[in-house]
């Protein structure tokens, strides 16, 4: 039974994913602004910086050293920045980053490597991450909740709190074992007017 319904989750968000995925009639998906700074996404309606928080693009390539902010800063600059700007920015979540980076829209060259170079293709997304327990203490499933195994008998799910779900902007690669205080580069997006 369970297989069944895995089977049916997984085709129905395949199925919402190939009517749903498609920009607009006539539209390319991704748009490059004239200037080079920003990306739209004519199918999401969000716009990307093309460079990472703290460079900025000079024509050819992103130059300047990328910020290293663990998520909670992160959510604190966005916050902040939205106050002031009255803006309604924030971090994107798991599947925006993986299908902007799956574009291949954000692999330009940078003039610098972040400060630590084994992290700095990796990005903070917003989508958490629950555990699924049984009630005898056992780990039963992990990673993004699809309100399936919650509802088992004996199981619940529990949010993780110390850790926080990345993607690799270069490989779409994603993984949530970071540690929320990790300091990696981060990009934010906005919704389109």
């Amino acid at each position: 039974m369970m297989r069944i319904a895995s089977f049916l989750i997984a085709s129905i968000a395949l199925a919402s994913f190939n009517v749903l995925g498609a920009p607009p009639t006539g539209l390319t998906r991704w748009q490059i602004s004239t200037d080079g700074k920003l990306i739209t996404d004519s199918f999401r309606h969000l716009i990307w910086t093309r460079c990472a928080e703290g460079q900025r693009w000079n024509g050819k390539l992103c130059a300047g050293e990328a910020s290293q902010l663990s998520k909670t800063a992160a959510a604190e600059l966005i916050g902040k920045r939205n106050r002031l700007l009255s803006t309604a920015c924030r971090l994107p979540t798991l599947v925006e980053m993986q299908e902007i980076a799956l574009s291949e829209m954000l692999n330009e060259i940078s003039e610098s490597r972040a400060q630590n170079p084994a992290f700095g293709d990796w990005r903070w997304t917003s989508t958490p991450i629950f555990n699924a327990e049984s009630d005898k203490g056992n780990s039963v499933a992990n990673g993004l909740s699809l309100n399936g195994n919650a509802n088992a008998p004996g199981v619940s799910e529990r949010l993780d709190v110390l850790h926080g779900w990345v993607v690799n902007i270069k490989t779409g690669a994603a993984r949530k074992d970071f540690d929320k205080r990790t300091q990696i580069p981060v990009q934010f997006v906005c919704p389109s007017p």
